[in-house]
């Protein structure tokens, strides 16, 4: 479980640099995790991800029949003006 808690702390670091982005796991392994051991197998990729949606670090969104893996938004706050203290 070592490999994938590294794995996802590196998947989470990248998508607070990188919030727009939105990839396929095959993608999340090729670009957001280029500088990842060899020793992680695709089965820690998708321990990883799986981890991410159940913490709501990752949405998993379906785009043209593929899963695909995006940084979950904050909520947005209803604009109620400025707040009175």
């Amino acid at each position: 479980m070592e490999r994938v808690e590294r794995v996802a702390a590196i998947i989470e670091r990248f998508v607070a640099e990188h919030p727009s982005a939105c990839d396929t796991a095959w993608g999340v392994n090729a670009f957001w995790l280029r500088s990842v051991p060899d020793d992680i197998s695709l089965a820690d990729l998708a321990l990883a991800l799986q981890a991410l949606v159940s913490r709501s670090v990752l949405d998993r969104v379906v785009i043209g029949g593929q899963t695909h893996y995006t940084a979950c938004k904050a909520p947005s706050r209803p604009d109620n003006g400025p707040e009175n203290t």
